[in-house]
């Protein structure tokens, strides 16, 4: 059998030990790839939910401006009288109305309950004739 140089048994064995050696640095590598990949699609996760979520206030903003807009025109196209009429009702003292209609609707409930467990009045009962 032939012999074999040993400068390239050496060079041989040098290569494998470096491979070797690049084994967990090379793992490494590969860990912090897959780590900075992990990182960027959370950072697109919270965009998106970042995204829809000023899009949800974007849209409660739009309608808040829709209902006022709504209500400032009519508010300009109401009649007088009835504008009168409204800010009167607003500015009343609401506790003593409140207190009044309820009132009213006692005094009617209990006229309803005095219907209901009064018996007829009878001008002149009828004899009874013995028999």
């Amino acid at each position: 059998m032939a012999e074999i140089d040993p400068a390239i048994t050496q060079s041989v064995a040098e290569d494998n030990i470096k491979a070797i050696a690049a084994g967990p640095a090379n793992a490494q590598v590969h860990l912090n790839s897959v780590m900075a990949h992990s990182q960027g699609l959370a950072m697109q996760a919270m965009q998106a939910a970042l995204q829809e979520f000023l899009g949800s206030v974007g849209r409660r903003n739009n309608m808040a401006d829709m209902a006022m807009a709504s209500a400032m025109t009519r508010m300009n196209e109401m009649d007088p009288a009835q504008a009168i009429s409204m800010s009167k009702g607003m500015t009343a003292d609401t506790p003593s109305v409140l207190a009044q209609l309820l009132a009213a609707l006692a005094s009617g409930q209990q006229g309803v309950k005095a219907a209901e467990t009064t018996p007829p009045v009878t001008a002149n009962p009828i004899p009874r004739t013995g028999g």
